[in-house]
C-alpha cells in the first residue's frame, strides 16, 4: 500500500512523514507500506497514480507549481475512484472550492486546528477501509448452475456475443468469462469507471493506456494489457472526452 505525501514545505513534510510512520507502526495486519514524498507533481507521481496498488494521498491544497493539490486530486479521480485522499491546508475557505469540484475526500484538515490527531485519524480510517476484505467489490457470474465471482477491479471490458443472451467479460487474471446477462444488466452492477464505448462494449477506463480519438476514421484505444480496441461510437467518444481522454 502506497501512502503519498505531497507537501512543498520541508518542515511540514517531515511532520507528516512522522505522523504516517506512527500510524503504520500501530497497524497489526501484515501490510507492505511504502511512503513516498513529493514537493510537486512529477512523472514518478503520475506513474503511482496510474498503478493498481491501494493508495492514500495526503495533499497540500496550496502546493506550488503548475499543479496544486486540488488539480492533482482531480487527476487521481479521473483514473482512480477507490484510493483515499486527505487534504491539508492553511486556509479553511478552500473547502468550498473542493466540494464544488466534487472530489471525494476522507477529510479536509486545517494545519491550524487539532492537526496531528486529525491526520492520524484520517490515515487510520483510510487504512482500515482499504484493508477490509469486502473492499474489493465483485459480481457473481452465473451460467445455469455454475457460478463464479469476478472482482470488478479485474474486469477490463465486457461485450455482447452476437445473437445470444450472453456477454463476454474479459478479465485481468481469469481470462474470458461468459455471463448470461445483458450489457445493461451488468452496467447496473458496475461503477463510474465503466463507459459504454459502443452499443455492445463496456470498457473499464482504469485499463486505458492511450486513447486516440481525434482521427474520425482511425480511432483506437490502447489498453494497459496491450490489446487495442477500435470500435468506438460517437457517443462513446463523447463520454471518454468528458473524462479527459
Amino acid at each position: 500500500m502506497h501512502i503519498i505525501i505531497c507537501e512543498d514545505n520541508i518542515g511540514m513534510k517531515k511532520r507528516l512523514h512522522s505522523i504516517v510512520q506512527s500510524c503504520i507502526i500501530s497497524v497489526k495486519e501484515d501490510v507492505n507500506f511504502i511512503i513516498k514524498c513529493f514537493d510537486s507533481s512529477c512523472e514518478e507521481l503520475n506513474q503511482i497514480i496510474n498503478s493498481k496498488e491501494d493508495k492514500i494521498y495526503i495533499l497540500d491544497v496550496e502546493l506550488k507549481g503548475n499543479e496544486n493539490g486540488t488539480f492533482i486530486a482531480q487527476k487521481i479521480r479521473m483514473k482512480d475512484r477507490t484510493s483515499k485522499i486527505i487534504f491539508i491546508t492553511s486556509y479553511d475557505d478552500e473547502l468550498h472550492n473542493i466540494l464544488y469540484k466534487h472530489i471525494e475526500v476522507m477529510d479536509f484538515i486545517s494545519k491550524n486546528d487539532d492537526f496531528v490527531d486529525r491526520v492520524k485519524r484520517a490515515v487510520m480510517n483510510s487504512i482500515s477501509i482499504l484493508l477490509k476484505p469486502e473492499y474489493k467489490r465483485k459480481i457473481i457470474v452465473k451460467d445455469g448452475d455454475y457460478t463464479s465471482p469476478v472482482f470488478i477491479d479485474d474486469i477490463i471490458y465486457a461485450s455482447n456475443i452476437t445473437d445470444t443472451k450472453y456477454i463476454e467479460i474479459h478479465t485481468l487474471n481469469d481470462g474470458i468469462k461468459l455471463y448470461k446477462s445483458s450489457l445493461k444488466g451488468i452496467m447496473n452492477e458496475l461503477d463510474e469507471r465503466f463507459v459504454k464505448i459502443k452499443s455492445n462494449i463496456i470498457l473499464n477506463t482504469d485499463y486505458i493506456s492511450i486513447a486516440k480519438l481525434n482521427d474520425s476514421t482511425n480511432k483506437e484505444i490502447i489498453l494497459t494489457t496491450g490489446e487495442i480496441l477500435t470500435e468506438i461510437s460517437r457517443s462513446g467518444k463523447k463520454e471518454l472526452r468528458k473524462l479527459g481522454y
